[in-house]
């Protein structure tokens, strides 16, 4: 089978690699149809987040299942699902508390498409087949009804953007939220998105990006630099993976109130902490337990509350991944061909274009 690996910083090449094959009952095979660029692949990409190259990459997709092992229950071959870039058994301790992240069956941090940093063997899914070893755990069916262009990033981003909001669900009428934009470009608009979905009584963007700030206000977010300025939020989100932004955050929070920086830093950065001692906040970083998320998020799409599809800016041929994956646009996905052909039935006859909404810059 072929699947597509980096070789060097600023680029990637179609390789051919060993088919996988089930290793145990509780393991799934599946095909994937759309695969989702993560905010942290171009960095990887340009070799300024650390990896060892070559690697294969990808880990954010929807699949088809093909084969599934004696012990897997909720899955059949034939169905289309989202898949967790997390490897996550789903009954270990960790993973009964929530810490999907840190399986300890998998072991921590084990991912798809993260080469060594992710562990040993699980390769990545931009490829004809990807191995899913805890299928049940890891796969959430998707409704067939809509593009899987729009939904490839329910696995990794989405979640990501939703456990920023999900813990004030209960006081999400009752609250507001402010998202600082930045690298992490797509994780901050479906935390909006998320948001939104939850029924927040505000959610506001503050970004210098007009491509982002665009799709933030069509999400409903306040984009009103002077409004946001002068408000604090008991809710924020450091999407922009940058010291002044990740400032920006914290200083915005009401007394009490709750950041979670959502970007990576890969060197110290300074924080005013006699203030935010003064101020009392709460700061979260870390990764996404995606996985534990991912049942939750599925259904706020299939009951329609959810709408992803803003946030998908560019949608491209299957084998033009190789060359694209440096594109600055938010949300760039890969689609095979069946994929692609759903997704432009779904632009001119479906629910999207009713709306006036619009779709892909291009293909």
């Amino acid at each position: 089978m072929r699947q597509l690996e980096h070789v060097q910083p600023g680029r990637l090449e179609w390789r051919e690699a060993p088919e996988p094959a089930l290793a145990g009952p509780r393991e799934a095979l599946a095909r994937p149809l759309a695969v989702a660029r993560c905010d942290v692949d171009p960095l990887m990409y340009a070799g300024t987040a650390p990896a060892r190259t070559p690697y294969a990459v990808g880990h954010e997709c929807v699949a088809e299942i093909l084969e599934v092992g004696a012990g897997v229950a909720e899955l059949a071959p034939g169905d289309r699902v989202a898949v967790s870039f997390e490897i996550a058994c789903g009954e270990c301790e960790p993973c009964r508390r929530g810490w999907t992240s840190a399986c300890s069956t998998a072991g921590p941090h084990a991912m798809y498409g993260f080469g060594e940093i992710g562990g040993t063997g699980w390769g990545g899914v931009l490829a004809d087949v990807i191995r899913v070893p805890f299928a049940d755990a890891m796969c959430a069916k998707v409704p067939e009804t809509l593009p899987a262009v729009t939904l490839a990033s329910l696995g990794d981003n989405v979640c990501d953007g939703f456990r920023c909001v999900a813990p004030f669900r209960d006081i999400a009428d009752q609250t507001r939220v402010l998202v600082v934009g930045g690298i992490a470009q797509s994780i901050g608009l479906y935390a909006l998105a998320c948001a939104k979905a939850l029924g927040f009584l505000e959610v506001a963007y503050l970004d210098d990006d007009p491509v982002r700030l665009g799709i933030a206000e069509q999400l409903g977010a306040n984009i009103d630099v002077e409004s946001i300025r002068s408000t604090r939020y008991p809710v924020t989100v450091d999407a922009s993976s940058h010291p002044e932004g990740l400032r920006e955050a914290l200083g915005a929070l009401a007394p009490g109130g709750t950041c979670t920086s959502v970007g990576i830093y890969y060197e110290d950065v300074a924080l005013p902490l006699a203030e935010l001692y003064a101020t009392g906040v709460h700061f979260h970083t870390g990764h996404a337990n995606a996985c534990h998320h991912l049942p939750a998020v599925v259904d706020l799409v299939s009951r329609g509350l959810l709408d992803l599809a803003p946030v998908t800016t560019r949608v491209v041929e299957w084998d033009a991944a190789a060359d694209t994956m440096g594109d600055p646009t938010p949300k760039l996905v890969f689609a095979r061909d069946v994929a692609l052909q759903e997704a432009e039935s779904y632009r001119v006859h479906g629910a999207e274009a009713a709306a006036g909404r619009p779709r892909w810059t291009s293909r």
